[in-house]
């Protein structure tokens, strides 16, 4: 697996409205760093059920990550639903992934959200299923015993042959490939991350086995840096034909001052 180096961020600007192809992924990322004054207009953009869960948080940093986070993602997906942010409605899938209310077929834009510290990442898509997760890399105690907990035994045994240096960041790397899937499975971390096996040796990182008969082979999976120190990675449902193809990840930097 690449170190963290090699990773590219290669976030830009959307100057426009982004277009989102069929075979298209646009992933967003999001600082939830903002003035009081913006985060008490974002907060305008909430429904009563977010606004209650953000007056029960404890402290003002917990809301405020709260408010612009759920406020971005609104004004992420108004992009391409063709609604105003507040009024857009949230209901969930079988498996409790949550989902656009109203939107079907083909075109339904499928959307999963992740967030660490200062940092949210969303990931867009048309009609297929996607996920990503973030994680900021920081020291675990007994790391090794808490992947033998989660991970299956082909990663756990590349865990334990690694330099004692490399294996923190590349547990979180791990880490944020087999979430991704499993968001974008709408099955969550709750179905366990043994579920999902990755090959941590490729880069692209490789999907190796899937739970409940998913076809590995059916599934892309990025890793990325989101920010230093926060490795993520998207996953979504594409053709085999996407492979070594055209580059179907265009990924996008929310504007911090928008409101």
């Amino acid at each position: 697996m690449q170190s963290s180096s090699e990773i590219a961020p290669c976030w830009r600007a959307a100057n426009a409205p982004p277009v989102l192809a069929q075979q298209g992924i646009h992933l967003w990322r999001v600082a939830l760093v903002a003035e009081n004054e913006t985060v008490a207009r974002l907060a305008c953009l909430l429904d009563v059920e977010e606004q209650d869960h953000a007056a029960r948080l404890r402290t003002a940093e917990l809301r405020r990550r709260f408010i612009v986070r759920r406020a971005r993602l609104r004004q992420i997906l108004a992009l391409y639903a063709a609604e105003s942010p507040d009024a857009l409605r949230f209901d969930r899938g079988p498996l409790g992934k949550p989902r656009l209310a109203g939107s079907q077929g083909n075109d339904r834009i499928e959307f999963s959200a992740s967030h660490s510290v200062d940092w949210a990442l969303v990931a867009i898509a048309a009609g297929r299923p996607v996920g990503v997760d973030i994680e900021q890399v920081r020291p675990i105690d007994d790391m090794l015993g808490l992947a033998r907990q989660y991970f299956a035994p082909a990663e756990n045994e590349t865990l334990a042959n690694l330099p004692a240096r490399e294996r923190l960041e590349v547990f979180f790397r791990l880490w944020v490939c087999k979430e991704a899937v499993l968001k974008a499975l709408g099955m969550g971390i709750s179905a366990g991350l043994d579920q999902v096996v990755v090959s941590p040796s490729d880069s692209p990182p490789r999907i190796v086995a899937m739970a409940q008969g998913h076809d590995p082979a059916a599934w892309r999976l990025e890793l990325l840096r989101a920010a230093p120190g926060f490795p993520a990675a998207v996953a979504w449902q594409g053709q085999d034909a996407e492979r070594g193809g055209g580059k179907s990840l265009e990924q996008f930097e929310f504007p911090a001052d928008r409101v």
